[in-house]
C-alpha cells in the first residue's frame, strides 16, 4: 500500500508513483514491507510523442467498507463473434466500443480505455487477471451472432475479483433494434453498479445520433478499419464514413470520424498537406454544429488549434471541454498533460498524465506521451518509471 503524505489518500497499486489528486510523490503506507525511495534522476525518451493515450492502474478501497468501490470501475471487452461469417467482426467490436463510449461519459465510473481493454481480444486471459491488469473491479463481456437481419447478443457483467456474475441477459432481436439493445445494456450496467445517473447525464449516455441501422453499420465498419491504425485502414475508414454520410447526411459521429482519421494522417505524416487539414477542420466544425455534446470532436479541434494554428488558449479550452463531456477519455488526458506541461502547469500535467496511464495502461503511445509530460514537468522520476514500464509494441 502507498499513501500520499499531503492528503493522506491510500493507494493499493504499487505501480503508482504520484497522488492522483495533487501529484505529490507517494510513500509506502502502514504495513508496507519495503521502503519506497524517490531518488532516480534524469531519464531520456528516444523519440517525441505520437498519438494514443495510456496509464498505470490504481485501486483504492475504503477501510470502513471494502466493497464500497467494487462497482465504480469497468472494462468492456470486445464481444466474441459467434456468427459463421468472420466479416461480422466489425459489429462485435463496434457494439462493445459503443457501450464503452456510453459508459465513459459517467463521471463516477472509471472505464478502461479501448486500447487496453481490446488488447485481450482472442486471448484466454482470466477475468481476474484482466481486472488486475486494467485496475477495474467489473468486466462486461459478450457475444454476437448475426444471421441475415436478426442478431443474438449475450452479455455478462462480472465481478473481476471473484468471478461472480452480477448481471446477464440475452437479446434476440431484429438488427434494426440494435439501438434499443445498446440502451438496455447501458442502463442495466448503470443500475447493476448502483450508479446515480439522472437527467441530462442519463440522456447523454443513451443519446442516439441516427435511427438508420444501415448508416450505423457503415459507421461501425469505418471505426473498425480506423482502429487498425494503418494507412490502408485509414483510407477504408474514410470511405465508410463517407458512405454513412451519403445515407444520413447529418450523422455527427461520422463527421467526427472523418476528422479523427484526417488528424492521424497529417500528424504522423502519411498525408501531410493543407487540403487534408482543411478537410479535418470542416468535418470538426460540422460535427460540433450537429452534436455539441460529442467529446471526440473537441479533442480533434484541440489538436488542430495546438499543432496547426498555434492557438494554445483555444486548444486548452477544447481539451477541458472534451474531458468535461468524457472524463474517461485517456487520449484527451494524455494530450492535455502535454499541453499543461508546455503551459507551465507542472503539477496539473503530472495529474493528467497519471490519469491517462491509469485509464489506458497498455497503450504504448499513451505511455510515451504521459512520460514526456512528466519529463517536461520536471518529474524525472515518474518519466523514467513510465519509460521502464512502457508496454512493448
Amino acid at each position: 500500500m502507498k499513501r500520499c503524505p499531503e492528503c493522506r489518500r491510500d493507494y493499493y497499486d504499487d505501480t503508482l508513483l504520484y497522488c492522483l489528486d495533487d501529484g505529490t510523490p507517494l510513500l509506502n503506507g502502514p504495513g508496507a514491507s519495503t521502503t519506497w525511495a524517490a531518488g532516480r534522476n534524469n531519464s531520456i525518451f528516444s523519440e517525441a510523442p505520437t498519438i494514443i493515450g495510456g496509464s498505470a492502474a490504481q485501486h483504492q478501497f475504503s477501510d470502513s467498507d471494502p466493497l464500497s468501490r467494487m462497482s465504480n470501475s469497468i472494462a468492456v471487452l470486445p464481444f466474441v463473434n459467434m456468427s459463421a461469417d468472420p466479416e461480422n467482426e466489425y459489429l462485435c467490436d463496434g457494439l462493445a466500443e459503443e457501450l464503452l463510449n456510453a459508459l465513459s461519459r459517467i463521471d463516477d465510473l472509471k472505464v478502461a480505455a479501448r486500447t487496453s481493454a481490446f488488447s485481450f481480444k482472442g486471448t484466454k486471459t482470466s477475468i481476474s487477471s484482466i481486472g488486475q491488469t486494467l485496475g477495474v473491479q467489473t468486466i462486461l463481456e459478450g457475444s454476437v451472432k448475426k444471421s441475415r437481419d436478426r442478431v443474438r447478443i449475450t452479455v455478462k457483467l462480472i465481478n473481476a475479483e471473484d468471478g461472480y456474475q452480477i448481471w446477464s441477459e440475452r437479446f434476440d432481436r431484429e438488427l434494426d433494434d440494435i439501438f434499443a439493445i445498446e440502451d438496455e445494456i447501458t442502463l442495466a450496467v448503470v443500475e447493476s453498479l448502483k450508479l446515480k445517473v439522472f437527467g441530462e447525464k442519463r440522456e447523454a449516455i443513451i443519446k442516439r445520433y441516427t435511427n438508420n441501422a444501415e448508416a450505423y453499420q457503415l459507421y461501425l465498419m469505418g471505426r473498425f478499419q480506423f482502429n487498425k491504425f494503418s494507412e490502408e485502414g485509414c483510407i477504408k475508414a474514410i470511405d465508410y464514413f463517407e458512405q454513412t454520410l451519403a445515407i444520413e447526411e447529418d450523422y455527427a459521429p461520422a463527421y467526427a470520424g472523418v476528422a479523427e482519421v484526417c488528424g492521424m494522417q497529417w500528424y504522423v505524416g502519411t498525408y501531410a498537406n493543407p487540403e487534408l487539414i482543411e478537410r479535418e477542420r470542416e468535418a470538426v466544425a460540422r460535427a460540433i454544429e450537429l452534436a455539441p455534446g460529442l467529446a471526440e470532436s473537441y479533442r480533434s479541434r484541440a489538436l488542430l488549434r495546438c499543432y496547426v494554428d498555434w492557438d494554445f488558449v483555444g486548444a486548452g479550452e477544447d481539451y477541458r471541454k472534451t474531458l468535461e463531456l468524457n472524463p474517461n477519455d485517456a487520449l484527451a488526458h494524455a494530450w492535455h498533460a502535454l499541453w499543461l506541461a508546455a503551459m507551465g502547469h507542472k503539477e496539473k500535467a503530472v495529474r493528467s498524465a497519471t490519469r491517462a496511464r491509469e485509464l489506458d495502461p497498455l497503450s504504448v503511445n499513451g505511455s510515451l506521451m504521459s512520460g514526456w509530460a512528466m519529463w517536461f514537468s520536471g518529474q524525472y522520476d515518474g518519466a523514467l518509471d513510465t519509460a521502464l514500464r512502457m508496454p512493448r509494441a
